[in-house]
């Protein structure tokens, strides 16, 4: 089975020279990096990765085969060999990052998501470098000057911090006034209140909180609320898919 897999890949190449041109780079590049991970790295330590690498392949695997339509649907493109994703998984979107955040890092939509809006770049500027991938994902991810915040986004942060227990000890009202003050939210305490009970319902019963609305606070929460992660993408996924089911 492997075998045939990797002759219908060569037969694919050879096919399209623009795409094994492609492919070639991509291999030199993780020769060149995986020669530099085996200088720096004890033999346990590359033992953890090529296991972790191992793992996501077969996540990647798994999500591209079950959620094979709804890309398809949404146009969202992932390619179907999933060391093209893992390229830019492991040595662009979690450059840097310390195993435990690599380990804790499950695949979703949103990273499908996010690869896509990396090929449009690749296309879009044609000297785009991982270099340049990886200073534009930190910007995106770690910088908080840019961001518009409204009731609506703050509700919902506060939602995802208080639901992962992240926030102090406290009553409700307290910890919203407490949260309210650490960020500076232009809102009064009643109305804070008022639009995170909102968001609440929004999110768990009507299922109708605006999902560009949740993807925009996910930055924030990766740098502030990591730990919440994991909640935000799959609500995002559930309200996506409830979407689609009622249009």
């Amino acid at each position: 089975m492997e075998q045939d897999k990797k002759e219908k890949l060569k037969n694919d190449l050879a096919k399209n020279p623009e795409l094994e041109a492609k492919f070639n780079l991509q291999m030199e590049g993780i020769a060149n990096r995986v020669k530099t991970i085996t200088n720096v790295l004890s033999i346990e330590q590359f033992k953890e990765i090529g296991k972790l690498y191992n793992n996501r392949e077969s996540d990647y695997n798994s999500l591209h085969n079950e959620k094979r339509e709804l890309l398809k649907h949404r146009g969202i493109y992932a390619p179907k060999y999933a060391f093209e994703f893992l390229d830019w998984f492991f040595d662009c979107y979690l450059f840097g990052k310390p195993m435990h955040v690599k380990e804790d890092e499950g695949l979703s939509l949103y990273h499908f998501r996010l690869y896509n809006e990396y090929v449009d770049r690749l296309f879009k500027y044609k000297n785009w470098t991982d270099d340049k991938e990886r200073d534009f994902l930190n910007k995106q991810f770690n910088n908080d000057n840019d961001l518009n915040f409204d009731a609506i986004h703050w509700g919902a942060i506060f939602y995802y911090a208080d639901t992962t227990k992240l926030l102090p000890k406290n009553n409700k009202q307290n910890k919203l006034k407490a949260f309210r003050k650490k960020y500076n939210i232009n809102l009064t305490d009643k109305y804070f209140r008022k639009e995170y009970y909102n968001v609440v319902k929004r999110i768990n019963q009507y299922n109708d909180y605006p999902i560009e609305a949740l993807e925009a606070i996910v930055p924030f929460l990766k740098q502030h609320y990591p730990q919440t992660i994991g909640l935000i993408k799959s609500d995002i996924e559930i309200l996506k898919e409830y979407k689609d089911e009622n249009e």
